[in-house]
This record gives C-alpha cells, structure tokens and sequence, in this order.
C-alpha cells in the first residue's frame, strides 16, 4: 500500500524507541492509542486547512515502499533486543539502553535500563500496532508529507544486512536516515540531524534477534495509566469556538495530529500531539497554576514572560503557567526547536509577588509518566 494514496489504514510512523512511543503513547494510556486507521484521518482533519496529505512527489516510490514496510514491521514480525537512544543539546549529552520485545498480535515490551531504584526497573507494555504508530511522532503521512526521501545506499547493523532511507527537509540539507533491516522491515538504527549536519538524536539496536529465534512467550502487563478519551475533529473545532487555541501547527512544520482528554485524580489535563514526522511535541494544558514546590528536579528560568521551569533529557520537558492555565511541553525534538514552540505559546508576566503557586496535581505528574529515565 502506497502512503498517502489510501483512505484506509494508513501506515504508523518509524522512529527511535523509547523516545517518541514514551512522549506520545505513555501519558494518555499506551493500552489505549488511537487505532492507526481512525489516526491519520483525524489527523488530517486537526490540522485544518491546506495540510496535504499526499506524500512529496521528489519521494522514489522505491524509498515509499521501504516506509510502508518498516511502518508494518510491529504488526507483522517477531524481534527483541538492546537499544541505545540518545540525544545531544547545547550543554549536555543524554543516553539511555532500552529492552524490548515485540510480539505481533500482544504488542511491544520496553524495559528501560538503569532507571529508578533497581538496574531495570522501568516497564512498559503498549497494545498491539501501538509502537509502530507512535515512534517517530503520528502518521506515517507526516513523514512523507514533509520531507523528500530516497534509497541511500547499503549498510549493515549488528551484522545484519540493511538498506539506507535518506529524509532531506526544506533546504536541501539531511534531517534524518534510517537503517532498515533487509529482510524483515524493522527499523535497526535512527540518526536525525540539525541544519548543519550534527547528529542531534539517534538510537540504534546494539544486539537485535528477528523472527522465530524470539521465543513469543508472554508479555508482561502494562503499568497502570489514566484514562484518556480521543477527541473527534468535530469536538475539537467546538473547542477552538470556545476559546482554547489548540493550534493546528505550532513551531517548524509540527502539525496536530491528535487530541486527548486525560482524566486525573485532580482534574481534566487536554494533551496535544505534534509531529513533522522526526520529531515529536505534546502539549499539555490544565487549568491552574504552577506550584513551584512540586517541580523538584526542574529548573527555573525567568524573563519578561514569567517563569518556566525546565528539565532536559529523554524527553525535554517544559512546564509554565499563563492566564489561570499550565502548559507542559514534553519534547522528542531538538533543542532548537523545543524553545521555539515554547516561545510561540501564550506567557504571562510575572505577578509583582513572584512565582505563580498552584497547579493540579494531575499535570504535575506529567513528567513522571512521560519520562522513564528519571
């Protein structure tokens, strides 16, 4: 099936584990991801007006058909292994070992290594298909849409054959390539780039198994969540009417892909997805104030628009209040372009007597769901 020509069951999107499956699937209930066919049409719809869905006519339909089938690879092969995933910022260097296991038809098994109190302890199941669709940020369309791909070349991955995908933006530069096993689709190494050519994230399996050397077993269940409902695009045009911006693009090509109401314990939470394909950008809104005792592990910043407070690392977080609303940003992107979707959201002037002092507890949990690496 050729991406973006179909009406029905559009192809989820390839990327780093860990990362953009944690940012976009974890916080609303990975159990619960939007089915891949209701997706990329609500999608579509979300991002309003002239949003093309179709794919770049400068795409090889050769490098389509390789997208079409490591976007295919969780629902349709048997694998396990170790991955590094790692990002580089302005001042620092984070990196983490993900285990993981697929087993098509139960769904994907990440084991995040080294996190909390014992040497594994992080573990997080999703639904069948919930990986494929969510790694690397919403439809595959977005993808396809926003960037011209080709074929570059050969190369090998743990030893196993693989065949280059090359991902070239707006200005002619690299942004991403993937390294896609020969035989079986699945997406063995990630590199995504600035626009000077630096690596800014990357992951890539450093020992691998595929197909029936992976004993299907059962997977472990999944940690419990909140309730999350999916919104329509009808209920969120009613919204917007209403007076919540739910921007259909934010920042560099990030298009709303989907929109979720996230019951808490205190309180309703909006999380919006964001994706230009690469990266990934949820947005979080509450009604509140930000507590400032509650954002241990954060960093507080503050200029003439107020104060945020920042966490870096796998994934960037970013949490400030703003006329009787928190906003939280958590970021499978680079730096860069994390600071300007802050910058292009609403602020608020610091009080006369200082920080802000509330914020549902609910979206204080944020980070804790979204980042397993802290």
């Amino acid at each position: 099936m050729r991406i973006g020509t179909s009406a029905t069951a559009p192809r989820r999107s390839p990327g780093s584990l860990g990362l953009a499956m944690l940012v976009s699937g974890l916080v609303a209930g990975s159990v619960t991801v939007l089915a891949p066919s209701t997706a990329a049409d609500i999608g579509t719809e979300l991002s309003g007006p002239g949003v093309d869905p179709d794919p770049r006519p400068t795409s090889s339909a050769r490098a389509l058909d390789l997208l079409d089938k490591v976007a295919s690879a969780d629902d349709l092969v048997r694998y396990a292994g170790v991955q590094f995933v790692s990002a580089w910022g302005p001042e620092s260097t984070d990196s983490t070992l993900v285990e993981i296991k697929n087993v098509p038809g139960q769904g994907t098994a990440l084991r995040v290594r080294g996190s909390g109190d014992g040497p594994a302890s992080a573990l997080f199941t999703t639904a069948p298909g919930d990986i494929g669709f969510q790694l690397g940020g919403g439809p595959v369309g977005l993808l396809a849409r926003n960037f011209s791909i080709s074929t570059a070349g050969k190369d090998k991955v743990t030893g196993r054959k693989t065949r280059v995908l090359e991902m070239v933006g707006d200005r002619d530069a690299v942004a991403a390539r993937f390294w896609i096993d020969d035989r079986s689709g699945v997406l063995l190494r990630r590199e995504v780039y600035d626009a000077s050519g630096r690596t800014v994230r990357a992951s890539a399996f450093v020992q691998v198994r595929i197909g029936p050397r992976v004993s299907p077993g059962h997977l472990p269940p999944a940690l419990p969540q909140a309730r999350a409902e999916d919104l329509t695009a009808s209920e969120v045009a009613t919204m917007r009417v209403s007076g919540c911006s739910c921007p259909a693009l934010l920042a560099d090509g990030l298009s709303l892909y989907q929109v979720r109401r996230v019951d808490t314990s205190a309180g309703t939470v909006l999380h919006l997805s964001y994706s230009d394909g690469l990266s990934t950008v949820s947005l979080f809104e509450q009604p509140g104030r930000v507590d400032e005792t509650s954002m241990v592990g954060y960093t507080p910043t503050a200029d003439r628009d107020g104060v945020r407070y920042v966490r870096a690392g796998l994934p960037q977080q970013v949490v400030w209040s703003a006329d009787g609303v928190v906003y939280a940003v958590v970021a499978d992107a680079p730096a860069r372009l994390v600071d300007e979707v802050v910058a292009g959201l609403p602020h608020q002037a610091p009080e006369p007597d200082g920080l802000t002092n509330r914020i549902g507890r609910g979206l204080a949990r944020v980070g804790s769901w979204v980042n397993p690496f802290a």
